[in-house]
């Protein structure tokens, strides 16, 4: 066996240096959102280590999700480099957007989140214009995908198969993608557990700074400018320590335009209160929590998903998967409300194994990479 020198390793890392960061980009289709939600931001972030990413969604018209666009409220959490809204009538139009997007970006692959059966026709015309570029495509199953199809459906999804390289699924592979055409990939890290929850209405409970009520104010303005319709998918439930504030708390609740949709409980919660009551909620509201905060502890216990108020770069909350980050604006934070609730039917797994499957995850995406390379 060779001896390995100095040179042999100074030579390999210059050669690891010179090769190209592979480039990502993460598509998703309108319709049936989360869309590109707070899952997938998390998933971005973890390969933006290795890849160069940018991320596109096909906006449906109509869609009653299309501005959940993935970025729009944690910029800092999450770098993406490139983000374009597709939201064309016409089909012809969308499908030159998106390739004058994958010409611009120049992706090696294409990673499209699939989370209902009804976007096949959608992700369809996305892999047209990955395959125009040159790019590979894989298919990520975000959602369970299980349920009735019609024939012309399933004659949609084989095609749809027959021209990607590579289907990812989060532990559990649908049954309509049971002998695909193509590289099947299971990753169960990257499963989510189904949480029981109420469908009419989400619990958004919120806590407060000790002693002032700013944060409330600031919440209770973003949430004064929905219309009825939007307010009635909310509760919001204030969770503050009784203090002189008390007071100033119930007198802006009793004066918000939605009032009836609000609460307020000023009181200290043992560890096991707190358990039980954030157990029972959907989503989570912290302004600047505390590195080892009980709450925050509490609630990526549970895998509920947290909004995390902060204007800082970096902070508690950003190794749990199921964190968005806000600044202190009243329609972001509104919007990252919206988000999360989104996908509140989900339990979110804990950071290491997330990271693990992200990791995972990018190795086989990379072997995309190194396929299209032979082939060239």
């Amino acid at each position: 066996m060779r001896e390995v020198t100095v040179v042999d390793l100074i030579t390999s890392a210059m050669a690891a240096e010179a090769r190209p960061t592979p480039r990502l980009c993460v598509a998703a289709p309108g319709r049936h959102s989360p869309v590109l939600g707070v899952m997938t931001e998390h998933v971005i972030a973890a390969l933006s280590e290795q890849w160069l990413v940018s991320t596109i969604q096909v906006a449906v018209p109509g869609d009653a999700f299309d501005s959940t666009l993935v970025g729009l409220n944690a910029p800092e959490l999450v770098r993406v480099p490139s983000l374009v809204e597709s939201n064309a009538q016409s089909r012809v139009t969308r499908q030159r957007r998106l390739h004058r997007f994958f010409v611009r970006e120049r992706p090696d692959v294409v990673m499209i989140d699939l989370w209902s059966l009804r976007q096949i026709s959608w992700a369809s015309t996305i892999v047209r214009a990955a395959r125009s570029v040159g790019a590979r495509v894989a298919l990520r199953c975000c959602g369970r995908l299980d349920g009735p199809m019609s024939v012309l459906d399933r004659a949609r999804l084989r095609r749809l198969l027959a021209r990607i390289d590579m289907v990812i699924t989060q532990g559990h592979a649908p049954a309509a993608f049971v002998d695909a055409p193509c590289q099947m990939v299971v990753l169960p890290e990257l499963k989510t557990e189904e949480r029981q929850i109420d469908p009419r209405a989400a619990e958004v409970f919120v806590f407060l700074p000790s002693a002032r009520c700013t944060e409330a104010e600031l919440l209770l303005r973003a949430f004064d400018g929905l219309s009825d319709q939007r307010a009635g998918e909310f509760s919001l439930v204030f969770a503050q320590r009784a203090g002189s504030q008390t007071a100033e708390l119930e007198e802006l609740v009793a004066a918000s335009y939605h009032h009836e949709r609000i609460s307020a409980m000023s009181d200290w919660l043992s560890d096991s209160q707190l358990e039980r009551r954030v157990s029972k909620t959907d989503v989570a509201v912290m302004f600047e929590p505390e590195p080892g905060s009980r709450a925050l502890d509490a609630v990526s216990h549970h895998g509920i998903p947290v909004v995390v108020v902060r204007d800082d770069d970096a902070g508690p909350g950003d190794g749990y998967s199921g964190a968005t980050v806000s600044p202190f604006e009243p329609a972001s934070l509104l919007a990252s409300i919206e988000r999360a609730n989104l996908a509140r039917r989900y339990r979110y797994p804990q950071s290491e194994d997330f990271i693990a499957g992200a990791e995972q995850l990018s190795e086989r995406l990379y072997e995309l990479t190194v396929g299209a390379s032979s082939i060239r």
